[in-house]
């Protein structure tokens, strides 16, 4: 079971798409519209994540280097991308 003390992840709006899709822009609005906090996630990720990311792989004595685009985004299935975001939360959100 996901603890969740403050019983805000049942009421949570998940808005996502691809890059320049209009996804801030949406969340923005909605936000100031409805007196609600909006959490951008990229703005979070992308603090020092890939430093880290890095940082971890080497740690596990795996190349230091990203994996091929082909290895990330073609040669996968969805249930595996799942998966490894999944796994990856931990890290990233340390």
């Amino acid at each position: 079971m996901t603890s969740d003390p403050f019983c805000t992840l049942g009421r949570a709006l998940w808005i996502c798409g691809g890059q320049w899709a209009g996804k801030s822009t949406v969340s923005r609005l909605l936000a100031h519209r409805h007196g609600i906090t909006v959490y951008h996630y990229d703005f979070h990720d992308a603090r020092a994540h890939q430093d880290r990311r890095i940082a971890h792989r080497v740690l596990k004595g795996l190349p230091a280097a990203d994996p091929d685009p082909e290895t990330v985004w073609v040669d996968t299935t969805p249930e595996r991308m799942a998966a490894d975001t999944i796994a990856d939360f931990p890290l990233r959100f340390a």
